[in-house]
């Protein structure tokens, strides 16, 4: 998205207006998922890579290329989205489908609430990164939250 400038333009209470969208920090917003938290010890792979899939005779893309924990600074998930998502993003419609695909992908001890808003927040905010770092040891209490802390 370059040329694009993404700013945080006003921050009250617990609603930001940035770039255009309206993002509430409460789970009132149909982008937000509200699944709790989870304490699996599902394990994570190195590395789960996503392909393209077929879908009723349409071809669904794939968001995500790489999903890793990376065990660094008290550990990290990382996330590198594929560039046909990079071209889709930030729109709500491809939020909401990078997030269904992440929780499809990723271990389960790796999609709380906590995951969710930090994959939202780098979708909407930090399209160009070549990789997403999700901190492990960090707990806000909301997406806006993330977003005033860079996604961390």
């Amino acid at each position: 998205m370059a040329g694009h400038r993404r700013s945080v333009l006003a921050v009250s209470g617990t609603l930001a207006a940035v770039a255009g969208l309206v993002i509430w920090s409460g789970a009132a917003s149909n982008n937000l998922p509200t699944e709790p938290a989870t304490t699996s010890s599902t394990g994570v792979s190195p590395q789960a890579s996503v392909s393209p899939s077929s879908n009723g005779g349409q071809t669904q893309r794939s968001y995500l290329k790489t999903i890793r924990y990376e065990a660094v600074d008290g550990g990290q998930v990382v996330v590198i989205p594929t560039d046909w998502a990079r071209t889709q993003l930030p729109a709500p419609k491809a939020v909401s489908e990078l997030t269904t695909e992440y929780k499809k992908k990723a271990p389960k001890r790796y999609q709380g609430q906590q995951y969710l808003w930090q994959l939202q927040c780098h979708a909407y905010f930090a399209v160009t990164k070549q990789r997403w770092e999700f901190e492990t040891r960090n707990h806000r209490e909301s997406l806006l939250d993330y977003v005033t802390h860079h996604c961390n």
